[in-house]
């Protein structure tokens, strides 16, 4: 299951059958998950093309079954500490892969 929060998103795993809860009458009927990626929120831009199309449709239940192979991915990314790197389209490990204290790469803007 991957449930979109503003720029960022949640993945888990459903783990239960569904129940009715009373105490949320918008929403009453729920199911048990298993939260991945340690219940922290994952940027979007960690998404591939794919699945970042499918969490700006609109609707409280979309298939994904189609995108498991993306979500794995973008599990596994997370867990690495990895982050966007817009200027490139890609994503990399944070601090660039580059040892504290390093010279910016010569197409990085370098600090004042």
């Amino acid at each position: 299951m991957v449930v979109p929060s503003g720029g960022q998103f949640y993945v888990a795993e459903v783990v239960g059958d569904p129940y009715y809860d009373e105490s949320h009458p918008v929403a009453a009927y729920r199911r048990p998950v298993r939260w991945l990626n340690d219940k922290k929120p994952i940027p979007r831009e960690l998404a591939s093309a794919a699945l970042q199309s499918r969490m700006k449709a609109r609707g409280t239940l979309l298939d994904t079954s189609d995108l498991v192979k993306d979500i794995e991915k973008v599990l596994e990314d997370a867990k690495r500490g990895e982050t966007p790197n817009l200027a490139r389209g890609t994503s990399r490990p944070h601090g660039g892969g580059r040892a504290p204290g390093a010279h910016p790469r010569p197409h990085e803007p370098r600090p004042l």
